[in-house]
């Protein structure tokens, strides 16, 4: 395993993986095998008491994003999920399968390497506010919990 930091205003470290299911242009499952490195996210909180990861299924993420813009808009925030690029993982909390979105802006895909490596590898970032957030969801009752950000710049 090999880990590199970058300062792209924030510190974004990249941890490589074994290769993901993708689900669309902006959204990407990645295998349990990432799980470890995606939810120890630097500046916001990420899933507690995990116990265990599994591979979610392309209907589950898409029950998800359905309810992405809707979850956003009641929180305030307001995020161009067009612009927004989104790595699932299935965590298992408190006994239940849930599924973690960690999501992050694409404007930190103006480096090349960052064009296809999200695709492969979590991506956890130190700051850079609002344009990093994550949250949990249960695809069992389609509902959201525990949404953060990162801290600010």
């Amino acid at each position: 395993m090999r880990s590199l930091v970058l300062p792209v205003f924030v510190a974004i470290v990249w941890v490589v993986a074994a290769s993901a299911a993708d689900v669309s242009d902006h959204v990407v499952i990645l295998p349990p095998s990432e799980g470890p490195t995606m939810i120890k996210q630097c500046s916001r909180s990420g899933p507690a008491e995990v116990t265990g990861f599994w591979l979610p299924s392309l209907a589950d993420v898409a029950a998800s994003e359905k309810r992405l813009q809707k979850l956003l808009r009641d929180s305030g925030r307001e995020i161009d999920l067009g612009n927004s690029y989104r790595q699932y993982i299935g965590i298992v909390s408190g006994g239940k399968k849930l599924i973690y979105v960690n999501a992050f802006s694409g404007t930190i895909l103006v480096h090349p390497g960052f064009r296809t490596s999200w695709k492969k590898e979590a991506l956890v970032a130190c700051d850079g506010g609002e344009i990093f957030w994550g949250v949990e969801f249960d695809p069992v009752t389609q509902s959201f919990a525990h949404l953060a950000f990162n801290g600010r710049i």
